[in-house]
């Protein structure tokens, strides 16, 4: 793993975030990229339609405050003793945030603000679960560091977003504690059985416990944290899955659960 790119905002959870990322850029000799992007909208109206502009006032405002964030994380990653650079871009945050995170190994952000009820009121965790198809992981609210001599909790379905997770985590995996590959039958079409992950990661010198369980898929996600609490995990590994806005109306869902209720980082594949 060589860039991990860093959601640059001026909120709370920042400072979690750059904590996180240190650790993993540290351990693993990785360059930070650290990304601020702006979403930029005014809306207008005249006798013959309604559109969005840039206005001069606002555009300042917000061009003013996003130099004061960078001005302030580039003078806290000067002393840290990891590469970084730092990029801009202005536009649909979002949009932004997923084009930047197709070419980075790992992109570092927050939960979704706010807990139950709110999810996917977040427009740049619902666009890169659903639209960068690259690896992420999600540093839960309150949440500033990572341990990753604790074990490493693998959710294991046999899915095609499990098997994403999966082999975006090798390269953290050789870097932490006993591995656990939870194995949950949930009933997915075509699965791959957990042996054939085990037998994945031995190739990449991994050695995996593997912990069948039973379950379902409304199931996974509460049987996923109840074992990586058990085996006090320092990191899970999971698929996200389906049309993010779909997932609030899916009760239990395990994408869901591990979203509203982890309280160590999670990376998700897709």
């Amino acid at each position: 793993m060589s860039t991990i790119l860093v959601h640059v905002r001026g909120d709370k959870a920042f400072e979690d975030r750059r904590s996180v990322a240190l650790t993993l850029a540290r351990r693993m000799g990785a360059h930070l990229t650290m990304a601020q992007t702006t979403d930029v909208v005014v809306v207008y109206s005249s006798a013959e339609f309604v559109g969005a502009f840039s206005s001069g006032p606002f555009i300042d405002a917000i061009r003013a405050e996003a130099a004061d964030v960078r001005a302030r994380v580039e003078a806290q990653m000067a002393v840290e003793d990891v590469p970084f650079d730092f990029v801009t871009a202005q536009g649909d945050e979002a949009a932004q945030l997923v084009a930047l995170a197709r070419l980075a190994d790992l992109t570092v952000i927050s939960a979704p603000e706010g807990g139950d009820g709110l999810l996917g009121t977040d427009p740049v965790f619902g666009a890169l679960s659903v639209d960068a198809h690259a690896p992420f992981l999600m540093v839960p609210r309150g949440c500033g560091s990572i341990d990753l001599s604790a074990p490493v909790v693998i959710g294991w379905n046999g899915s095609a977003e499990a098997a994403a997770a999966l082999r975006a985590a090798v390269p953290i995996l050789k870097h932490t504690g006993p591995v656990h590959l939870v194995s949950i039958d949930d009933g997915v079409a075509g699965a791959l059985e957990g042996a054939e992950a085990a037998r994945f990661l031995a190739r990449h010198e991994i050695d995996a416990t593997l912990v069948p369980l039973a379950g379902s898929a409304r199931e996974a996600g509460a049987a996923l944290l109840d074992y990586a609490s058990g085996v006090s995990a320092g990191l899970l590994v999971a698929g996200i899955y389906g049309h993010w806005r779909m997932l609030e109306r899916i009760v239990g869902g395990a994408s869901r659960t591990l979203v509203e209720k982890a309280r160590i980082p999670v990376l998700f594949g897709r």
